[in-house]
């Protein structure tokens, strides 16, 4: 999957377990960096689910599943 977003945002990835990567938030990220992320979190630790929240507004902004 790839998305062409030219923005930046502070999110959380936040998976099916309840673990919440809070590893990114700390500055403005594009948008792929972090579906990147969070698909490579999904393959090492097995997650089968993974949202994009951003911090700011606490809206998803990607929803990604197996």
């Amino acid at each position: 999957m790839t998305i062409n977003y030219l923005g930046t945002l502070k999110a959380d990835i936040c998976f099916n377990d309840g673990m919440t990567y809070h590893g990114m938030n700390d500055d403005y990220h594009v948008l792929q960096e972090y579906i990147d992320k969070a698909v490579g979190l999904m393959n090492e630790y097995n997650f089968d689910a993974a949202l994009i929240v951003d911090c700011e507004t606490d809206d998803l902004v990607v929803g990604i599943g197996k």
